[in-house]
């Protein structure tokens, strides 16, 4: 199987170093907000990142120091637990579509949001590296959007008053709810529950299965 860029350049990045100080890859995340209509990408970063897919992304961090998005902490869903995360994104003026335009459209149709997916990605760069074309992007999760709540306030910005707009989302990965079908991805907890319903007392069946989650190994 052929690596893809990303990893190609992570191995040439890391080469043979064996220490902290050897390595010379900075990793930044990068979400795409797939509103119907109105998408947004964002990484986490400054300044606009152009990635090997042809796409690209708005900086997450103003000239100031100021974030435009909060992003929650990601955990590992596959042991059935699916957390709920909250992301709070503040829509700014793109070239072609005001901001005001984007949040009254999302705002009036929440279709725009409910059910579209949120997609996270990691963004691979060298370090003291600054923005290039086509950088190395791999994909890490997708998240489905549920909910959206909405803010639109006054803030005074140095001697005049901006209107700033933001929204809310509300979103689970794709496990939710998996551990409740029948023969579907279990957890611990499920798995001990469906076993004592067939009077086996000591299932250590699914375990370990947390912790041996995003681990890769190799046949020897």
């Amino acid at each position: 199987m052929t690596l893809s860029l990303f990893y190609q350049k992570l191995d040439e990045w890391i080469g043979t170093g064996t220490g902290k100080q050897d390595i010379r890859a900075v990793v930044r995340r990068c979400w795409f907000f797939d509103f119907d209509g109105y998408p947004i990408r964002v990484w986490q970063g400054q300044g606009r990142l152009h990635t090997e897919d042809g796409n690209s992304w708005l900086g997450t961090f103003d000239g100031k120091g100021n974030t435009l998005l909060r992003t929650p902490r990601i955990s590992d869903g596959r042991d059935g637990t699916a957390p709920t995360y909250e992301f709070t994104l503040s829509i700014i003026d793109t070239p072609g579509l005001p901001a005001q335009e984007a949040y009254d459209a999302l705002k009036s149709e929440q279709s725009r949001v409910k059910s579209r997916t949120l997609t996270g990605y990691y963004a691979l760069f060298e370090n003291g590296e600054g923005l290039r074309p086509n950088t190395p992007l791999e994909f890490f999760k997708e998240l489905t959007m549920l909910s959206s709540r909405f803010e639109e306030k006054l803030e005074l910005d140095g001697t005049s008053l901006v209107r700033r707009y933001s929204v809310t989302i509300i979103a689970k990965d794709g496990n939710s709810g998996r551990s409740n079908i029948p023969g579907g991805t279990y957890s611990d907890t499920v798995q001990k529950w469906r076993a004592a319903q067939l009077g086996v007392v000591n299932d250590r069946g699914c375990e370990f299965v947390a912790g041996l989650a995003d681990r890769t190994y190799h046949p020897q």
